[in-house]
């Protein structure tokens, strides 16, 4: 018979709660695992078979110790969200929007490319090229203090959606101040700066966060007490 408190606590890892309570859920997941264990035996699975269905039964160890440390913090969930997206996006915000103001500031400005009077594409070659860097910090930073892979994704991006979000919510503001223009080319305006302010941008930070998605196998994820 496999030792299946010894197998849960090895694929949980350490959980950072009060000792009893640790002890607690390794216990109540040992005895699930052992119920399948049984059920799989009276089946008639060899037991060896039988052991590796049951542990298959849980397709993600660290998604789980993600979902027992969330259900477990309770009021310190907030904080935790600040620790796994806030504050990495904030960061990633912050180095990409003073990153182009740098180069600005050094002569490299944007390259701008008008598509008619109203709408224009503008691109920062030098800025696109280490957006991706900026990208992977804040996925990194993420994943260091325990984020899911989604806030990973969220904090690498993090500019291009807050980006996003602006232009989007201030656009009925532009519609009603240029009345006088018509809707079809605010909306080629709105298009346009989406494009070349979130879009591309945006896929440029996400391919840095692309490396930091997967759990790494020598670096378990964090948690506060």
């Amino acid at each position: 018979m496999p030792n299946w408190r010894q197998l849960a606590r090895a694929r949980l890892g350490g959980l950072s709660l009060d000792p009893d309570r640790e002890d607690e859920i390794v216990t109540e997941l040992a005895h699930h695992l052992e119920d399948l264990y049984e059920d799989w035996c009276q089946r008639g699975v060899a037991a060896e078979e039988a052991t590796a269905r049951a542990l298959d039964a849980v397709p993600d160890w660290a998604e789980l110790r993600r979902e027992i440390q969330y259900a477990e913090q309770g009021d310190d969930a907030m904080n935790q969200r600040t620790r796994n997206l806030w504050l990495p996006g904030m960061v990633t915000l912050a180095f990409s929007w003073g990153l182009l103001r740098l180069f600005y500031w050094a002569g490299l400005r944007p390259r701008i490319i008008w598509m008619d009077e109203h709408a224009f594409l503008w691109f920062s070659l030098p800025w696109l090229l280490v957006l991706p860097t900026i990208g992977a910090l804040g996925a990194y930073w993420s994943r260091r203090v325990g984020g899911r892979p989604w806030e990973r994704l969220l904090a690498g991006a993090f500019p291009a959606v807050v980006w996003t979000v602006l232009f989007i919510a201030f656009f009925p503001v532009a519609v009603l101040v240029d009345s006088h223009v018509s809707l079809v080319r605010q909306l080629s305006t709105l298009a346009s700066f989406l494009l070349s302010s979130c879009v591309v941008p945006g896929a440029a930070l996400l391919a840095g966060t692309l490396a930091f998605l997967k759990d790494h196998p020598r670096e378990p994820a964090r948690f506060a007490a």
